[in-house]
């Protein structure tokens, strides 16, 4: 019967998912070609979409405690789909959540890229390839010289988790003690520990290895080109699978409020997808742009404002957002991107290095945090970190033609009266160095008191309904006059 109900559950899901995939992706033919296209069509941003309506479903479907068995089978029957599909599935999701959530509990601030990247290698959706490397006998296999290559060449350009720790100083000089000490802070920048290479398991080793292989490729002698065929498609695959898992792993954090692990989210899916090491350095900046002006687009220029009227406890302070678009393209730019976007398309099958965006439209995250927290740094070490929290987000999309992109945001107020601030982000999932944001603050006010001309109106209200039920009104004395009640009153 629980199986009956599952599949019956299932099928319902799936209705709901096929028109959320209507809505997102503006499908009419729903044939299993066409959707399987739509689907392979996605933008990063589309696809984050889609996660989080079939996820607010699903808790639809599961929300009452008799569908607890149904969710199970269902659940199971799921990941056994994806894992099918070649897909990550809940299991992963947790995993990575996991990581997410342990460095939550040591600190306010966003988790560190290499943190996010080590978690994605040692997932148990990225280590099956490894592993089916290690027994499948016949299977293309990455040489371990070529891993000690690799790394080798990550150490020498002091690749974020791959740079060897200083020697510690001789005679234990105080200048040399400081050395230690800021050597020791870079490394909790980064989210690994000094001894972390030497630490990890060979199979996570080899993946993670091959993720930044991909991000270090315009640093390392030689990047991807000039390796063997074997390692440069074990990279791409990483990759490839990194991304999926990335995606979602981002529906799992906006669904929860994370807001932290949303933007890292965010800046990491960005650097796989240029093959970049970092979100903020002007070299990584340049690379983007480069492959942008190769798929003829512009490196974008945006100014985002924000306005929030003040609103009284408990009701929605609507967030109006305008995004202006300073490259914005011509016609005879948008006729030129066309054919750019056709030209790199025929010059390349793997897609690995593509920026996630279509030519026709550039699509972006628009995500709202408030602030709560303070920074790790600023509270004692036995008080309870406040987290900032995700209160709305919205996907953005337009032509590229387009100026403006204009949206509204929905925020929930807090029930107290005080001043509140909110950080509205502009993100994307396909570019780096895009960093836009505006802070606004709004009040939350006191309820007003009733007014004596409201009082004054419930009154009159109250008596012309005592007038209207007069067998009522004789019983009790009349709702009008409090002095009339007596023993008529029903003792209970």
């Amino acid at each position: 019967m629980a199986q009956t109900a599952a599949n019956e559950t299932k099928d319902e899901a799936g209705s709901r998912f096929l028109e959320a995939l209507q809505r997102v992706a503006g499908l009419t033919d729903m044939s299993e070609a066409s959707v399987t296209a739509a689907i392979a069509k996605l933008t990063p941003e589309q696809r984050q979409q889609l996660q989080a309506e079939a996820d607010e479903a699903k808790r639809e479907l599961f929300e009452k405690e008799e569908k607890k068995e149904d969710r199970e089978v269902y659940l199971k029957t799921m990941s056994q789909q994806a894992e099918q599909a070649g897909m990550p599935g809940t299991a992963d999701v947790e995993f990575m959540s996991k990581k997410i959530s342990a460095f939550m509990q040591t600190s306010s601030e966003q988790p560190p890229p290499m943190l996010l990247l080590e978690a994605v290698a040692a997932s148990p959706y990225l280590l099956k390839d490894a592993l089916a490397e290690l027994r499948d006998a016949d299977a293309p296999k990455v040489a371990a010289t070529e891993l000690d290559a690799i790394e080798a060449a990550l150490s020498a350009i002091g690749a974020s988790g791959w740079a060897k720790p200083k020697a510690p100083p001789k005679n234990g000089s105080k200048n040399g003690a400081n050395g230690a000490g800021n050597n020791a802070g870079n490394n909790a920048a980064t989210g690994v520990a000094s001894a972390g290479a030497a630490a990890r398991p060979p199979v996570v080793r080899r993946t993670l290895l091959l993720l930044c292989l991909h991000l270090y490729q315009e640093q390392i002698p030689g990047g991807l080109e000039q390796r063997e065929p074997s390692t440069a498609q074990a990279a791409i695959g990483a990759v490839i699978k990194a991304r999926r898992l990335l995606d979602a792993t981002l529906s799992a954090a906006l669904q929860r409020g994370w807001v932290k692990a949303v933007l890292a989210g965010t800046e990491l899916q960005a650097m796989l997808s240029i093959g970049v090491w970092s979100h903020e350095e002007d070299e990584c900046r340049e690379v983007c742009r480069r492959k942008l002006v190769a798929f003829g687009l512009k490196p974008p220029r945006l100014t985002l404002r924000c306005s929030a009227p003040d609103v009284r406890p408990g009701r929605p302070v609507p967030v109006k957002v305008t995004v202006t678009r300073g490259h914005a393209h011509t016609a005879d730019e948008m006729a030129a991107a066309a054919a750019a976007e056709q030209s790199a398309t025929n010059g390349t099958n793997d897609g690995a290095d593509k920026p996630q965006q279509q030519v026709k439209r550039e699509n972006w995250w628009l995500i709202a945090e408030s602030v709560k927290s303070k920074g790790s740094s600023k509270y004692p070490s036995d008080a309870p970190i406040l987290h900032n929290h995700l209160v709305a987000y919205q996907p953005l999309s337009a032509p590229l033609n387009v100026t403006t992109m204009e949206a509204e945001l929905d925020v929930e107020s807090p029930g107290t009266p005080g001043d509140y601030t909110v950080i509205v982000h502009v993100r994307s999932c396909g570019m780096v160095g895009v960093d836009v944001k505006r802070k606004i603050t709004f009040t939350v006010k006191p309820e007003r008191p009733p007014s004596k001309a409201s009082l004054a109106n419930t009154a009159s209200q109250l008596a012309e309904f005592n007038k209207e039920l007069p067998g009522f009104g004789s019983q009790i004395g009349g709702l009008d006059d409090p002095n009339k009640f007596g023993s008529e009153i029903p003792q209970f």
